[in-house]
């Protein structure tokens, strides 16, 4: 590739200043510090615009989790933190809103006459 930074197996090239030389042996097979370095940490938030049956939203990605919101709102947001996500708890969350969705809302009972209440007067 023209001036890129990627790996090349065999072309004897590096990543960038200082990179691991991937010609050789074991050319294209970077190890784990080497791919840690390759993915930037979130130490600040992250807004993108995504279209979702063709309305607008802004993704937030920040240390803590990720929010979604309408464009141009405030509220509605839905919003997930980290931990939520890899215990299953959002998976949990989400059979339980199914399960309730399928659920027949209860019947009302029919009405009863009341019973008066107090002492019966005789006149």
């Amino acid at each position: 590739m023209n001036g890129s930074t990627l790996l090349e197996p065999g072309c004897g090239t590096s990543w960038a200043a200082g990179g691991p030389d991937v010609s050789g042996p074991t050319a294209g097979k970077a190890s784990i510090r080497q791919l840690a370095r390759m993915t930037p940490r979130i130490d600040k938030p992250l807004r993108r615009e995504v279209l979702l049956d063709g309305r607008p939203y802004t993704v937030t990605i920040t240390p803590d989790g990720v929010r979604i919101v309408p464009k141009g709102k405030r509220s509605g947001a839905h919003e997930i933190t980290w931990l939520e996500l890899v215990s299953g708890e959002a998976e949990l969350h989400r059979d339980l809103v199914r399960s309730l969705a399928h659920r027949k809302p209860p019947q009302p009972s029919p009405a009863r006459p009341r019973r008066a209440r107090g002492k019966l007067r005789l006149a």
